[in-house]
C-alpha cells in the first residue's frame, strides 16, 4: 500500500519562557542571511540543565536587524560580549562568544491581538559560573598498558 500526500511545512510556535532571570550557556553567536537576503545577528542561548530552575533545555533567541543604514545596534551586541566575560575596550569576534555562561534576563508583553511575547532584554554575567571543572593533569593515575583491553 501506497501513502500519498501533499507536502506541508511545519508549523513551529515558540514557547513562552516565563519573565525572570535564567542561567544559561551561549549555544551561538552568528551573522546569517535570511530568505529575503537581510543580515542579522542571533544569539542562541540554552537554559542550563544544570542549575535548579525553571525551563531547562529551553533554547532562547534574541536577534539584531540591521538598520535601515546596514549598521547593528553596537553598543547593545557589545553589552552581551562584557557579560560573556569580554574585557572592557578588548576586540572580540560573536564565534568566541560561545559555551559563554551568562544571566539571561527575559521581559514580556502583551500584543495588540492579545498574543504574549518573550524577549531579551538584557544579558549579566552568571552567578554559577561554569560549573565544569577542566581535568588536573595531577589528579590522574598513571595508565598502565595492560589494562588496556584493546
Amino acid at each position: 500500500m501506497s501513502f500519498y500526500g501533499k507536502a506541508s511545512k511545519p508549523t513551529i510556535r515558540a514557547k513562552i519562557i516565563p519573565a525572570g532571570d535564567y542561567e544559561c550557556r551561549v549555544a551561538s553567536a552568528m551573522e546569517r542571511v535570511n530568505e529575503d537576503g537581510v543580515a542579522f545577528i542571533e544569539f542562541q542561548f540554552k537554559v542550563r540543565d544544570d542549575v535548579d530552575q525553571n525551563c531547562k533545555g529551553d533554547i532562547i533567541k534574541k536577534r539584531f536587524k540591521q538598520d535601515a543604514d546596514g549598521n547593528y545596534k553596537v553598543n547593545k551586541i557589545n553589552e552581551f560580549a562584557f557579560a560573556c566575560g569580554v574585557e572592557e575596550g578588548a576586540d572580540y569576534q560573536l564565534e568566541e562568544l560561545v559555551g559563554s555562561c551568562v544571566i539571561v534576563h527575559i521581559s514580556c508583553f502583551t500584543k495588540d491581538t492579545g498574543e504574549k511575547v518573550g524577549y531579551v532584554a538584557y544579558l549579566n554575567p552568571s552567578k554559577v559560573g561554569d560549573s565544569a571543572q577542566p581535568l588536573n593533569p595531577d589528579d590522574l593515575s598513571d595508565i598502565n598498558a595492560d589494562d588496556i583491553p584493546f
